[in-house]
């Protein structure tokens, strides 16, 4: 071998640089496949956005609730009732179904 052939062996050019840093084909094929076929962050987002509605419905009654009073003409007693059903639904709801679908299994 002459030094010439010994140099570009050592010194590999720019272009063969960067073609070390593109993963094989081979490498690429040997990804895992997600398990839900790739629909997970779809279901993230679109459980985000519910619980961002339900939620914001939920947590702004305040604004409503001075509509709720003129529009039914009941005292603020009763007509406060209405927003504290909402979050007492969802908690007693969660609980019932929590103990139904996980501690019956269990047993």
């Amino acid at each position: 071998m002459t030094s010439d052939q010994t140099s570009q062996e050592d010194n590999p050019s720019p272009e063969q640089q960067q073609g070390a840093d593109v993963p094989a084909a081979e490498e690429v094929s040997n990804l895992p496949v997600p398990p839900d076929g790739g629909w997970g962050w779809v279901v993230v987002c679109a459980s985000f956005v519910c619980n961002l509605i339900v939620d914001g419905v939920c947590f702004s009654f305040g604004i409503f609730y001075v509509e709720l009073l003129d529009y039914f003409g009941e005292s603020k007693g009763k007509t406060a009732w209405v927003g504290s059903l909402i979050p007492g639904m969802y908690l007693t709801i969660g609980k019932r179904h929590f103990l139904i679908l996980f501690c019956m299994q269990v047993v």
